[in-house]
């Protein structure tokens, strides 16, 4: 399973978002998370970090012992269009959760 993930802030209100993408590959026990963002990963994989107070960052970090094997990988910005697109098209949605079945359209022209 490959997780692909992307985060956008609005510099004019400073409003932020993330977008991801799910790829599920059957058999295969163990998820990877590819993200653009080297903080993000520096974060995720020191686990002295959790004491900071951010809920996010410790849900994730549960999630992560938890569910059994992770691995958190770089890839260039220019490699993960899909989750930057769907971070920064969440900032026109005015809910926090939107699971999208069916691709739109630019989403598809990235592939």
């Amino acid at each position: 399973m490959h997780l692909f993930t992307d985060g956008a802030v609005e510099r004019d209100n400073g409003n932020a978002s993330t977008g991801g993408v799910l790829r599920d590959h059957k058999g295969i026990r163990m998820t990877i998370i590819q993200t653009d963002n080297l903080e993000v990963i520096r974060v995720l994989q020191d686990n002295a970090m959790a004491d900071l107070g951010i809920t996010m960052l410790r849900r994730v970090q549960r999630i992560m012992r938890a569910k059994g094997q992770w691995r958190i990988r770089y890839i260039p910005n220019e490699c993960n269009l899909v989750a930057d697109y769907l971070a920064k098209l969440s900032f026109a949605w005015r809910s926090s959760l939107h699971v999208i079945d069916v691709a739109p359209n630019k989403v598809l022209e990235f592939l």
